[in-house]
């Protein structure tokens, strides 16, 4: 056991991680030396130990230590010195462009803060958080750095400001991840102004959350895009008024939840659209979708190439073509056809203008435990070719304007189908529960 006394550290913080970082490795090179020698390991071990420890720290081992004792004691030693100093070194930093001393050249403190946000994401580095304060910031900012598990970088409205960053259309993108940045979060400012999107994200285990993005001129992109990437988050947003609402593009296990995804008329609410060749089309899978709000938008979610996806708890009503859809590429690259392997489970479709939920081109689609009612057309809809490996079972159907299926066999359907009114509380002011 190694006993650390702290009155000898001297105070300086970076020169205490120089020792800590030292000592860790120190130790491996010792017992390195002492592994080799095991048959001498007393002796060596008090002798080498006593050499390199000033007076201020003790070290007592005992005899019956053995060899591979002191190996996983100095790895679980090292790691805690790791995190430890990772620790030590995060830094707090403050953003307000309203404060009269607010200079880029300031420390980043609370009373000398920094004036763009652009400035904090240059210097923020793994651990460091960043609270913006109240305020309009014209700007866009371009991620630099990462985080790493546990010592994520924070972007945040400071104690529940109401914080926007307005692009002006001066670039694509307002919150732009410049290269394939991880483990940053961004929680609680409003995104507006981008020339193409708000916030696009590349990278692993990236959470976005607490949002509101708007307004964004999204020629192409999402208001929110996960633009490759594994692990990410995008949970309790609100997005509106763009061409896309949410968009996932070559990502695997991604979560959405909890979103409120709404007038996003020139495309789609949540959209998941696959990097495309003439040559290959990769398919993407494991991204699981729940508890999201999703209105009056040119298709609810639209899902192009996923396998072993998820559709779970989903409010979608209203929108200008369908629900839901599964399909392949619009412009038909190939594959002409592949296997989704996806769930559709406990999700209420309701009054969009076309079906409830349309299948084209993809197999092995299970839909249970929905509500799908007061669609302008059938409830369900399948190209034929999407029948094989298509269950349906235990959904509720009423007033569907086309009837209740269209392309589908009865081998297709479960023996639990039931029709007949949910009784809403009030359809009119789109009051959904029952």
């Amino acid at each position: 056991m190694i006993y650390f006394t702290a009155s000898y550290l001297y105070p300086n913080l970076f020169l205490t991680y120089l020792l800590l970082k030292i000592l860790a490795i120190n130790l491996f090179n010792i017992f390195n030396m002492i592994f080799t020698s095991a048959f001498y390991l007393d002796y060596i071990l008090l002798y080498r130990l006593n050499l390199f420890f000033s007076p201020g720290i003790n070290c007592l081992f005992t005899p019956l230590m053995n060899a591979m004792n002191i190996k996983y004691f100095l790895i679980f030693l090292f790691i805690s010195l790791q995190t430890i100093t990772s620790n030590l070194l995060a830094n707090t930093y403050y953003v307000d462009n309203g404060a009269s001393n607010a200079n880029d050249d300031n420390a980043g403190t609370a009373i000398q803060p920094w004036k763009t946000i652009q400035n904090a994401a240059n210097i923020a580095v793994a651990g460091d958080k960043i609270y913006v304060k109240k305020g309009i910031y014209h700007e866009a900012v371009t991620m630099k750095n990462s985080g790493k598990a546990g010592s994520e970088i924070l972007f945040k409205n400071y104690n529940s400001d109401s914080v926007i960053v307005d692009a002006k259309q001066s670039v694509d993108y307002t919150i732009y991840w410049g290269k394939s940045n991880n483990y940053i979060i961004w929680d609680g400012i409003d995104v507006t102004g981008g020339g193409r999107g708000g916030l696009h994200v590349r990278g692993d285990y990236n959470i976005i959350q607490n949002i509101k993005a708007h307004d964004n001129n999204n020629m192409v992109d999402g208001e929110i895009m996960i633009n490759s990437g594994e692990h990410n988050i995008v949970r309790n947003n609100e997005v509106y008024n763009g061409q896309n609402g949410i968009m996932i593009q070559d990502a695997n296990h991604t979560t959405i939840e909890h979103n409120y995804v709404h007038d996003c008329p020139g495309h789609t609410g949540i959209d998941f659209l696959p990097i495309t060749t003439r040559y290959e089309q990769l398919l993407w899978s494991d991204n699981n979708v729940r508890f999201n709000i999703i209105a009056r938008c040119n298709r609810g979610i639209y899902s192009r190439y996923q396998q072993y996806n998820e559709y779970v708890n989903n409010l979608i009503y209203d929108n200008t073509i369908s629900g839901i859809v599964f399909t392949i590429h619009p412009d038909g690259y190939p594959p002409p056809l592949y296997e989704g392997h996806t769930k559709v489970y406990n999700n209420t479709i309701v009054g969009n203008k076309t079906q409830g939920i349309d299948i084209v081109q993809t197999q092995y689609v299970t839909i249970k435990n929905n509500i799908i009612a007061n669609n302008t057309k059938e409830g369900i809809r399948s190209d034929n070719n999407s029948n094989t490996g298509l269950d349906i079972d235990y959904n509720v159907y009423y007033d569907n304007g086309g009837g209740t299926y269209k392309g589908i066999t009865s081998s297709n359907i479960g023996s639990h189908e039931k029709s007949g009114n949910p009784q809403f509380s009030d359809l009119s002011k789109y009051d959904f529960s029952i």
